[in-house]
């Protein structure tokens, strides 16, 4: 799933992504994350990526990784 929004010859897109993997010994870990991509117009007019970040919202068996996490809204406190 992406949204797109196009200005002129730059975009900015954020991308979700939920992706499943199970390695050769069995192992399983899921990804859940976003990217938040700027892209720009390359040479001969093809659409490139020019940054990209991205955040983690849901992660299992991926020990040892440093994540960015997609920051959540602060719930209200109440007086």
């Amino acid at each position: 799933q992406s949204i797109v929004e196009v200005r002129g010859s730059e975009a900015e897109v954020l991308t979700y992504v939920m992706a499943w993997h199970e390695r050769w010994d069995g192992e399983r870990a899921v990804a859940c994350l976003r990217y938040r991509d700027r892209l720009g117009r390359g040479a001969g007019g093809s659409w490139e990526i020019t940054a990209r970040q991205v955040e983690a919202a849901v992660v299992w068996g991926f020990p040892g990784v440093a994540w960015t996490w997609v920051s959540r809204a602060q719930p209200a406190v109440e007086p």
